[in-house]
């Protein structure tokens, strides 16, 4: 009997297919349980948020208080009576001489008027001269004076009506203070100091202004960003989170630490399941001339496409100058989400006379993001670079991360992280 509906089986067949590869899909591929992280990881994960959050709140807490002055710098303290006493010093005679000397311009008066009784007779000393050493508080500013001979002695006297009161000759404080020149020592006593230097923001108890510094801070908080690249070709990843620096002072050696957001992209086939169709209804001729029931495979794969960590890397450095260091250590991170794409495709399609044929054919294709228990919740691996410091409060850093663990959750196949890190990092507490 001749089939008249040749159509109608072939669609018969297709759906016990269809439905025999499905029960073959759900005995293969079963949906397994999602499986949570290891617990020692969040515990990890949250003292390490906790010690951050701590050291920033202490920074800052102790960085709100003004430096205290560098031991190191002892500066000599300055006190009025001592200023006093060596300018007295300076003033006193050291030596009996004539009283013929002028001591105005230091010049000796060595005039041959100069007789053997002044050189051996008793010392009379004039009034001026008495005034020349009294204390430096009581000095007489006259603008001139008229010198008279009497029995040898040459004595000063000031010119009528010009006997004014002592005022000081510059203005010694004061905005115009530092126009004068030739200022007395006097005037950078410690009560002065402030008058003088208005800049100084901070005086001791001793009086005189300290030179103070900043200190450079034992922890460092800093705002880090980059990209992975496996290859020449455009980035396949991207990096953002907090890093926490603990440098010594007088140390080269520094640790590292923070809490990072990961992403990955990468076509990793997790499964791939053949099924062969026999179609009993279409026949397909042989070189040899006999005929055949066709055949198809069908592939039912998945292929993650992007995975989420967060990772948490613990490094040591080594400062090889101001702006190189050296810097190795592990990163663990734990998975948070994936990509996976499914697709089912017939390959080796036969000749039909519908089409030509199809070396591979899609049936059908999805995104989704189930693909979490394809892969494995934790991760590590070792990590290993040099950082670049351009300016204060920026970072370099190009670092190649091996991957120790499979990511994929298969026995038969395996993946690992490893591909080269750029990063650049702002220090937000310096």
């Amino acid at each position: 009997m001749q089939d008249n509906y040749p159509q109608e089986f072939d669609e018969q067949f297709i759906d016990e297919a269809w439905l025999k590869m499905h029960q073959l899909l759900d005995k293969e591929m079963p949906v397994q349980p999602k499986r949570r992280a290891a617990w020692w990881l969040w515990l990890l994960a949250g003292l390490l948020l906790l010690v951050i959050l701590g050291g920033a709140g202490y920074y800052l807490y102790h960085s709100s208080k003004s430096p205290e002055p560098s031991s190191s710098v002892a500066l000599p303290t300055a006190s009025l009576e001592g200023h006093v006493d060596a300018a007295q010093a300076d003033l006193q005679p050291k030596s009996q001489g004539s009283l013929s000397e002028q001591k105005g311009n230091g010049i000796q008066n060595t005039s041959p008027e100069q007789t053997k009784a002044e050189m051996a007779g008793p010392k009379v000393v004039s009034d001026t001269e008495r005034q020349s050493i009294k204390p430096i508080s009581s000095f007489d500013t006259r603008l001139e004076e008229e010198t008279t001979y009497s029995n040898n002695l040459a004595i000063k006297e000031p010119v009528e009506g010009r006997n004014a009161p002592v005022a000081q000759p510059y203005e010694l404080v004061g905005p115009k203070a530092a126009n004068n020149r030739g200022l007395s020592p006097l005037t950078f006593l410690p009560e002065k100091a402030d008058q003088i230097r208005p800049n100084t923001k901070e005086v001791h108890s001793d009086g005189l202004p300290q030179p103070t510094y900043r200190k450079p801070a034992v922890l460092k908080l800093a705002a880090e960003g980059g990209a992975y690249f496996s290859g020449a070709s455009a980035p396949d990843g991207l990096s953002a989170g907090l890093a926490l620096e603990s440098r010594p002072r007088k140390s080269r050696f520094y640790l590292r630490t923070g809490a990072f957001f990961r992403l990955y992209k990468e076509e990793l086939k997790t499964e791939e399941n053949m099924l062969h169709l026999e179609n009993t209804f279409s026949k397909a001729p042989q070189p040899d001339g006999s005929v055949v029931n066709s055949t198809s495979k069908l592939s039912a794969s998945s292929i993650i496409t992007a995975a989420r960590y967060i990772q948490f890397p613990l490094t040591a450095g080594y400062q090889m100058s101001p702006r190189l260091s050296l810097e190795a250590g592990l990163q663990a991170g734990v998975l948070l989400s994936s990509d996976a794409t499914s697709s089912w495709r017939l390959i080796d399609q036969p000749n039909t006379s519908q089409g030509p044929r199809q070396e591979d054919n899609t049936i059908f294709e999805f995104k989704h993001g189930a693909g979490n228990d394809k892969l494995n919740r934790t991760s590590l691996g070792l990590i290993a670079g040099i950082a670049y410091r351009p300016g204060l409060r920026t970072s370099l850093r190009l670092s190649y991360q091996y991957g120790l663990s499979d990511i994929l959750a298969s026995s038969r196949e395996k993946a690992y992280i490893r591909r080269l890190h750029l990063s650049i990092a702002y220090y937000i507490i310096q």
